[in-house]
C-alpha cells in the first residue's frame, strides 16, 4: 500500500491533514495500548477486531491510519503478531474451511 499523497490547498487544508493525522495518530496508539496492556476483556477484542479488519477507504479504518502515517498495515500486524481477517471459504463438498496458509 502506497501513502496517500494530498496537496493542501491553503493554511486550512493544511491544518486539517496535521488534525487528522494526529486524530489517526491517536487511535493506533490507543489500539496498541489495549493490546499490550489488556488480558483479556472488550477492550481487547475491539482494539484486535480494528487492527484485524480490513477497510482501506474506510476514513478511520486501520489500514487508513497506517497510510496516512506512512506505515505498512501488514507489517505492524505481522509485529504485533496479527493479520487481517480473511472470510472462510466452503469446500466443494460444503465444508467450511479455513483460509490456505
Amino acid at each position: 500500500m502506497r501513502r496517500v499523497d494530498r496537496q493542501p490547498n491553503d493554511d486550512e487544508d493544511v491544518l486539517a491533514l496535521v488534525g487528522e493525522s494526529r486524530l489517526l495518530a491517536g487511535l493506533l496508539s490507543h489500539a496498541l495500548d489495549r493490546l499490550r496492556a489488556e488480558p483479556r476483556g472488550a477492550s481487547l477484542r475491539r482494539a484486535r477486531e480494528w487492527v484485524c479488519s480490513r477497510g482501506s477507504g474506510v476514513r478511520f479504518s486501520f489500514e487508513h491510519a497506517c497510510v496516512t502515517l506512512g506505515l505498512e498495515p501488514r507489517t505492524v500486524r505481522r509485529r504485533l503478531g496479527l493479520r487481517a481477517h480473511v472470510p472462510r471459504r466452503v469446500s466443494r463438498r460444503g465444508f467450511t474451511r479455513g483460509p490456505s496458509p
